[in-house]
């Protein structure tokens, strides 16, 4: 997409999840193909900036020899999957992230901006975040399919069950006219009576459904901010510690949201253990999480 800085290249990590080595090559992509810039945007993708048309055809080359993206354009065209970023391997959220991705084939084509929220840990955290179609967690600890801008959703008895009515609830959505409203939220057709919304989803923890992931220390690792939504790929190289002896324990990263970052462990150096690496933030206070700031051109 072109924009006042060049064009623009949006990458979707499956699941959310970028390895040590795919965020060390999206970064040199950045600095090699575009100007070095990486932002994290409210639908939980990173983008490329100050890419040229010269650029890109070697961009793209990069990026899907690293898995970042799919080598058949079609697959980019699908719905995105945006899972919940404190997911674990083969819990509720990843389960139904894997049964979706195997059978996202049989979505039927939908509008650009469509997507698809996993989020099925004790209470939603996506609940702000731009979906179509959720699948959350109702008290009773059911899984939950809810249709966006409804309050309320149909429950079912498995993964299994979940990501079938999601699929359904897909293609209901093309044929009963939805593709001129655009967006699920929009589309005024009441559901079908074999997806009733019946059952809210929960909303049993501390925190409020829906609030970012706190920002410092986490079980996985540590949670850290982007100001503006933005950072160097220097700065993201410094994050992982691709310069310290102890780099190795920096697994992964995951994307959120938010503008922030889930670091999947940390380097264990006192530095890094008692400073935010600069360029980022652990402060809940700091504006710049919230504000919005145009890169400029020519970054």
């Amino acid at each position: 997409m072109a924009s006042g800085d060049g064009l623009l290249v949006r990458v979707r990590p499956r699941f959310g999840r970028l390895t040590r080595d795919q965020l060390l090559a999206l970064c040199d992509a950045a600095e090699t193909y575009g100007s070095g810039l990486i932002e994290l945007t409210s639908r939980a993708n990173l983008q490329l900036r100050g890419v040229s048309e010269a650029s890109w055809p070697g961009l793209m080359e990069a990026l899907v020899e690293h898995g970042l993206v799919a080598a058949d354009p079609e697959a980019e065209r699908r719905p995105q999957l945006l899972l919940a970023p404190d997911w674990r391997a083969g819990d509720a959220t990843n389960q139904v992230g894997r049964l979706l991705e195997a059978r996202i084939n049989e979505l039927p084509a939908l509008p650009a901006k469509w997507g698809l929220a996993i989020d099925a840990g004790a209470a939603p955290l996506l609940s702000e975040a731009s979906a179509d179609l959720r699948i959350e967690r109702a008290a009773s600890d059911a899984l939950l399919v809810r249709a966006d801008g409804r309050a309320r959703g149909t429950p079912v008895d498995s993964p299994t069950a979940a990501v079938e009515l999601l699929i359904r609830l897909a293609h209901w959505f093309v044929a009963s006219g939805g593709i001129h409203a655009g967006r699920m939220r929009r589309h005024e057709a009441p559901l079908p009576p074999w997806a009733p919304a019946s059952t809210p989803p929960a909303s049993t923890l501390p925190i409020r459904a829906g609030q970012p992931m706190a920002l410092g220390r986490h079980p996985t690792g540590r949670v850290l901010g982007l100001p503006f939504g933005r950072a160097s790929a220097a700065t993201l190289r410094a994050l992982i510690g691709a310069e310290s002896v102890d780099a190795g324990s920096v697994s992964a990263v995951r994307v959120t949201p938010w503008r922030r970052l889930l670091v999947e462990g940390v380097p264990t150096s006192e530095t890094f253990q008692e400073q935010v690496p600069p360029g980022l933030v652990e402060s809940e206070g700091d504006p710049r999480l919230a504000m919005q700031a145009c890169p400029g051109a020519p970054h």
